[in-house]
């Protein structure tokens, strides 16, 4: 049996999600945890920072090639077309007032083609992967599309972030 297309990918890419939840879950819920803001008037942490680093430490030392764009810092291009996509805590509004509800989003891109995805949320023990050629699973279990047939049936909700609409990567 061939390997998974890009296993290697996603098993860095969890490894990558381990590091940013250790330095997240270090500062969540802290009371000493100082908040700033940005000069886009989103708030900011030195866990958003600190785990942002984590990961780009950790690609920097194993994946030294690939580029990353990230929300916490400047973006690094990469020279073999592999790109990674880091949202070190997406829902830092609700992280810094100790609501559960957020999660670390991590990408790879490759040659333009989004081909690994991880949203780990540590303080609700969930973490939702998924990668091209191998399906999308919730902790190790597959995972599918909703069954609703009709769009007035369908449930929506989505957050507008001003950040990737300032780096032009709204859709």
């Amino acid at each position: 049996m061939s390997e998974r297309p890009h296993s290697t990918d996603l098993a860095f890419a969890l490894q990558l999600a381990d590091a940013a939840d250790a330095v997240t879950m270090s500062h969540f819920q802290s009371p000493s945890l100082v908040v700033e803001r940005k000069s886009d008037r989103t708030e900011v942490t030195v866990a958003d920072r600190s785990a942002e680093a984590a990961i780009r430490a950790l690609i920097k030392a194993v994946r030294p090639e690939d580029g990353i764009v990230g929300e916490e810092d400047e973006t690094v291009e990469g020279t073999n077309g592999c790109r990674w996509i880091i949202d070190p805590i997406d829902g830092t509004s609700n992280y810094v007032r100790g609501v559960p509800l957020w999660a670390t989003l991590i990408a790879l891109e490759r040659n333009g083609e989004l081909v690994v995805g991880v949203a780990s949320c540590p303080p609700l023990t969930r973490r939702w992967w998924g990668a091209i050629g191998d399906g999308a699973y919730l902790n190790g279990t597959p995972i599918g599309v909703s069954k609703v047939a009709h769009l007035e049936d369908s449930f929506l909700s989505y957050v507008e972030s001003p950040f990737w609409e300032s780096k032009g990567r709204r859709h």
